[in-house]
């Protein structure tokens, strides 16, 4: 017995060993100079957006708060660090999920929730000072939820997903009224995967007034009047595997980020139906999640960070063609 304990010691002890050497090899891969690398000291970033004012990627921190990367024009292609910009008291303890850069009002809007479905809500901040405008709580302990995304519309109006119940919050430009979109349609499409854990997600308004939302676990997209009044599948020619993040690069076509791949996927009839164009496949031992435009161009965000001490993200240029 001695000698099978001391060969297993050995055997997991190698293979201990073997696994931090390929975290570590991972962690330090390389990346051109059209991709964003940058260290920080979490483990996740669900979502990034491009402040173009102040040349920046604002990211969100799973573990909570909000991150910024400065881009260095002159050095493109080095390694970046990120630096806490955000850490909110009142909601500490809660991750931070959805982020979008909502320039027309010189704001940042932040989705929080808590892993164990008891707390959701959303924020506010002042682009420069990052002064916070408002913190809405959408959804506290009387049941379960997990908001997730976040789009705004002309109006300033904010949408965000819940992930569990499959419903989204409007909420008025000031923080002031929150109201709910709920449709039987959003839960009407089985999942693709024995248990559904990811219902609604990605979100975006369309110019012509009506949502794109994404549902992770069934792998469709719907689009939804803003009420939710009428709700529909959009009709792909080909299934999406657990699509994450979406992007509206234009009113015809949208970015889709989902686990190993992305989509884009165009739409000519009003998005009643849409076909895939191109997909990009990122590395194999990342993790895509969202999509941002930066200078015009489609970049994707990898949500998973490797390494030991510190650990390394990348944000890729993908699409350059849409």
């Amino acid at each position: 017995m001695a000698v099978w304990a001391s060969r297993l010691a050995f055997v997991v002890g190698f293979l201990a060993v073997a696994f931090m050497a390929i975290i570590k090899w991972l962690g330090t891969e390389h990346f051109g100079d059209e991709n964003i690398t940058y260290v920080g000291k979490g483990w996740f970033r669900e979502s990034a957006d491009w402040d173009p004012v102040q040349n920046r990627v604002i990211v969100s921190c799973f573990e909570g708060g909000i991150a910024e990367i400065r881009v260095n024009c002159s050095n493109p292609g080095a390694i970046l660090t990120e630096k806490k910009v955000i850490e909110d008291g009142d909601y500490a303890g809660n991750a931070s999920l959805g982020v979008v850069v909502d320039s027309p009002r010189n704001r940042l809007l932040v989705v929080i929730a808590d892993p164990n479905k008891r707390y959701s809500a959303v924020a506010a901040y002042d682009l420069q000072s990052l002064e916070r405008l408002f913190l809405i709580t959408l959804c506290g302990p009387e049941r379960q939820s997990f908001a997730d995304d976040v789009a705004v519309d002309k109006d300033g109006n904010a949408y965000v997903t819940d992930a569990h119940e499959n419903i989204i919050w409007k909420v008025s430009p000031d923080g002031s009224q929150t109201t709910v979109i709920s449709s039987a349609e959003f839960s009407s499409v089985p999942s693709k995967i024995p248990v559904g854990l990811v219902g609604l997600n990605g979100i975006q308004v369309h110019p012509e007034g009506f949502l794109l939302v994404s549902h992770t676990w069934a792998g469709v997209i719907f689009k939804s009047s803003l009420d939710g009044s009428f709700v529909n599948v959009v009709k792909l020619d080909d299934s999406l595997n657990v699509p994450d993040g979406i992007l509206l690069v234009s009113p015809h076509r949208l970015v889709i980020t989902s686990a190993l791949s992305s989509y884009l996927v165009e739409s000519l009839d009003g998005w009643e139906t849409a076909k895939v164009i191109d997909t990009y496949t990122g590395p194999l031992h990342r993790l895509s999640t969202t999509a941002f435009l930066r200078s015009g161009k489609v970049y994707i965000n990898f949500g998973v960070g490797y390494g030991l001490k510190t650990r390394f993200f990348t944000i890729r240029e993908a699409f350059k063609d849409f």
